[in-house]
């Protein structure tokens, strides 16, 4: 049986776009919790 992911601190996602020919990278952390229990995130962007 699979075991449940808890949402922990750092815990994110990485996107890969394709614009103009170039590769664009976007993550986004979960850094914690607002104080309405929604996730706070963080965003990061760059291209190679």
């Amino acid at each position: 049986m699979a075991k449940k992911r808890s949402k922990a601190n750092a815990d994110g996602t990485i996107f890969v776009e394709l614009r103009n020919n170039k590769k664009y990278y976007k993550a986004q952390l979960i850094i914690g919790t607002n104080e309405d229990g929604s996730p706070k995130r963080k965003s990061f962007c760059s291209y190679n």
